[in-house]
């Protein structure tokens, strides 16, 4: 978010002050960046979704055998992994050459990778939903929307209205530039993490909650995973 949402330039500056004069042509590839890393982290949570559960469900059989495997979550998620791999490898040379041909991309190279890697990760992420079955009633729409989407939503409006009226004015000093890069990116982690928590509101509950031994409430994993606990730590 401080990347889309402040100057780019301020972290250009910050690493490659001889960039300054481009960019403008950083914006598509950082938008590209910053799209690629929410997909990407959405793959990892639903990822250890997956293998958590599965984890939990063998756990006590002594010996996995290959039939056992095949069922699992656990191979979905590597064949996800996979086809993740191929998707990327398969078009990054192609979506490079076709950026290439367009004209006009002077990061052609850079944009071609970033647009390989969305590919592979929404085809990766497509392949998971499709594989959760039962999974659905956990990762459930309510949630998801709750705690992710709502509190993306408004800390972007947040933002957008920040960002029009600070305006940083790059200087010549790497002590400035790294003051205002901490600054920007303090303001996106407190706007986020703020409005994230004041909207799910379970954090503290879930916290007081976790280590009882008769609690049985179904957590959501958005809420887990927003207070720093995976599923498969709860698992084990």
């Amino acid at each position: 978010m401080a990347l889309s949402f402040f100057p780019p330039g301020i972290y250009i500056n910050l690493v490659r002050p001889s960039l300054r004069s481009e960019i403008n042509l950083l914006v598509l590839p950082v938008i590209l960046l910053a799209v690629n890393s929410v997909l990407g982290n959405v793959n990892q949570f639903i990822s250890n979704v997956m293998q958590g559960v599965d984890k939990r469900d063998i756990q006590d059989n002594r010996e996995i055998r290959p039939s056992v495997y095949l069922r699992s979550l656990i191979l979905h998620t590597h064949l996800a992994e996979l086809i993740f791999t191929i998707v990327y490898l398969s078009t990054m040379i192609p979506s490079i050459l076709l950026f290439k041909g367009l004209g006009g991309f002077t990061y052609y190279a850079v944009i071609g990778a970033l647009v390989s890697s969305l590919l592979a990760n929404t085809a990766a992420l497509g392949f998971r939903f499709v594989k959760l079955g039962s999974l659905k009633s956990v990762l459930n729409g309510g949630a998801l929307i709750l705690d992710y989407a709502i509190p993306s939503l408004v800390s972007i409006i947040i933002l957008t209205l920040i960002a029009h009226a600070v305006r940083f004015t790059l200087y010549p000093s790497i002590i400035i530039s790294l003051m205002q890069a901490v600054i920007a990116s303090l303001m996106a982690l407190i706007i986020y993490f703020g409005i994230a928590t004041a909207v799910s509101g379970e954090c503290e509950k879930y916290s007081d909650d976790f280590n009882k031994e008769d609690n049985q409430r179904d957590y959501r994993p958005s809420t887990l995973s927003a207070c720093g606990v995976h599923l498969h730590e709860r698992a084990a």
